[in-house]
């Protein structure tokens, strides 16, 4: 083969090998992202929301996110209009799949919001708000003008 052809190839293996990148973690399909990122969040989100305190709803209800809509099919009934599961994975596996729609599939979300806009839209009180967003900020080592798209 000619130099220009092979090189042609290997460009083109290139742009195929970041497309799939893009593709991966824009639509969910890249593990390594899943777990380095999305669970980071999902952590975060978890603290905001009040679950590693006993007896908290998010806590009682295996909810960590205290999501009112189920993604999984794994609810086992609802406590007013939050979702209840048998398992804390069950709930975290629910919170991992809303965090995914931040790069995809939402109506609400985008990874070019902030952690402050993305409060505004994930809690129901003004009051919440402020709180809620320097503790995701906070919990991921970054300020709540961080957009979701920059956390690492």
């Amino acid at each position: 083969m000619q130099t220009k052809t092979i090189l042609l190839l290997i460009g083109l293996l290139v742009l195929a090998g970041g497309l799939f990148f893009v593709f991966q973690v824009s639509f969910g399909g890249s593990d390594v992202f899943n777990s380095s990122v999305i669970d980071r969040i999902a952590r975060a989100i978890a603290r905001a929301e009040g679950f590693y305190v006993k007896n908290s709803r998010a806590s009682r209800n295996h909810n960590p996110g205290n999501l009112t809509m189920d993604l999984t099919g794994k609810s086992i009934g609802k406590d007013a209009s939050f979702v209840r599961y048998a398992t804390d994975e069950d709930g975290f596996e629910n919170l991992r799949k809303q965090i995914w729609k931040f790069w995809g599939g939402s109506n609400y979300y985008n990874p070019s919001m902030t952690i402050s806009e993305v409060s505004r839209v994930w809690t129901a009180t003004v009051n919440e708000q402020a709180a809620w967003a320097s503790t995701v900020a906070n919990d991921l080592g970054v300020t709540t003008d961080t957009q979701i798209g920059q956390i690492v």
